[in-house]
């Protein structure tokens, strides 16, 4: 496990970052982790390379930006399959040519059985966005949703030797510049499922030309993911690696005993654990809804007179 490390400036053969190998059938594991500035003079490589055909890497809060792979390079490259959330893959760029990357992650899991999901990414200016190849007979469709796919050179998504209908791959709540027709397929046996919920529009990044993958309040990506996803604000999910804080307003404030006072914002998903919580939080015309259970406490009542409780 990596976690909470910034993994910058280094140089390497194959991988200038981090390179795994082995034949255990583990997770690797890389949680809040910065890679940058890693490069490669010679020969080709990628930021972060896994020659291992048996490992699952499971990336969260990870961000790989403006480096430099070589010789085609793709940001990560994998013979396995892999689990990606809130993942920023951008401005990588390929030092023989001069151009972006390859790409952002290749994943070939060849002898595995564990789909691949990428959900709540970032791709902009690093090439192919995800490229698959060589499945196992028996994996499940990849699952790509939630995520930005952003000025590219090539094309978003890149799909190799799709063996029978092996090779599934389902996008669904997406930023996808250019569409359905921005996926390459090098075969017809290949099979995209093209789902619910894909747009292309101006992401509105704040600063992405200085690394600043952060929303902008008028971002088409506010509340455009999966329904059914949320984010830590309790609004639905945002599409992209970060999601943009909104701060619940009520006019409903709910109140539960399972609540919380401090992580709760008082919205339905994320109700506060006191009666008097809610009553300090509402306006003046709001509505305090409070679940059945036994509160224990000396409730203030606001100057405001016209609060529903």
């Amino acid at each position: 496990t990596i976690d909470g490390c910034s993994i910058n400036d280094n140089q390497g053969r194959d991988a200038s970052a981090l390179y795994i190998h082995g034949y255990d059938d583990v997770p690797y594991l890389i949680r809040n982790t910065e890679f940058t500035g890693n490069s490669t003079e010679v020969y080709g490589s990628s930021v972060i390379r896994s020659d291992s055909y048996y490992a699952h890497l499971e990336m969260e809060n990870v961000v790989i930006r403006d480096n430099f792979v070589r010789d085609y390079g793709y940001a990560i490259f994998a013979l396995s399959s892999g689990t990606f959330s809130n993942v920023t893959i951008a401005n990588n760029m390929d030092s023989a040519f001069g151009t972006q990357a390859r790409g952002g992650i290749s994943l070939q899991p060849s002898y595995e059985e564990r789909a691949s999901e990428i959900i709540n990414c970032t791709f902009s200016n690093t090439g192919i966005g995800v490229h698959f190849s060589t499945p196992s007979p028996d994996a499940l469709p990849a699952i790509i949703k939630n995520s930005i796919f952003h000025e590219s050179d090539y094309e978003n998504i890149s799909l190799h030797w799709g063996c029978n209908g092996c090779l599934q791959v389902e996008v669904s709540y997406c930023l996808f510049e250019g569409g359905e027709e921005n996926i390459y397929q090098q075969d017809e046996e290949s099979v995209i499922i093209w789902g619910e919920g894909n747009f292309d529009e101006d992401p509105q990044f704040v600063d992405a030309g200085n690394g600043d993958f952060t929303l902008q309040s008028t971002s088409p990506c506010i509340d455009a993911g999966d329904p059914s996803d949320l984010d830590p604000d309790g609004t639905r999910a945002d599409v992209g690696a970060h999601y943009f804080y909104q701060e619940y307003q009520g006019p409903n404030w709910y109140v539960e005993v399972t609540g919380d006072d401090s992580s709760g914002n008082g919205s339905l998903e994320h109700p506060f654990s006191s009666i008097q919580r809610g009553l300090n939080a509402a306006g003046t015309t709001d509505t305090v809804l409070v679940s059945s259970g036994t509160y224990i406490e000396n409730i203030i009542w606001p100057e405001t007179l016209s609060i529903t409780l």
